[in-house]
């Protein structure tokens, strides 16, 4: 189902210097999704292609100032574990979109 209107994604705004302003060196990161890709459905257990067949891009909004802070992304502990796998191999899918029609 399609959010009616815009929806709010969690980031995370890193200040580098800690002054509370979005200076050169300070970045923010979020999670968006692409305009193609792949869906996962669990009762086919099967791959679905997806393409937005009007766009190759995405548009994000962000605001700033004020005082809404805005939604931060959740935040989990890293551990270090030395030896980390390794795989020889991994699955991949590719996906060929013919142009049929020309204009």
């Amino acid at each position: 189902m399609r959010p009616n209107g815009l929806e709010e994604i969690p980031r995370l705004v890193v200040d580098k210097n800690s002054n509370g302003v979005l200076d050169q060196e300070d970045y923010v990161l979020f999670y968006g999704k692409s305009t193609r890709g792949w869906d996962y459905s669990p009762q086919e257990r099967t791959f679905h292609h997806y393409l937005n067949h009007y766009t190759e891009t995405n548009v994000y909004f962000m605001t700033y100032g004020g005082t809404a802070r805005g939604r931060s992304m959740d935040s989990l502990v890293s551990t270090s574990v030395g030896g980390a796998y390794k795989p020889s191999d991994f699955p991949e899918k590719l996906c060929v979109e013919h142009e049929l029609f020309t204009w």
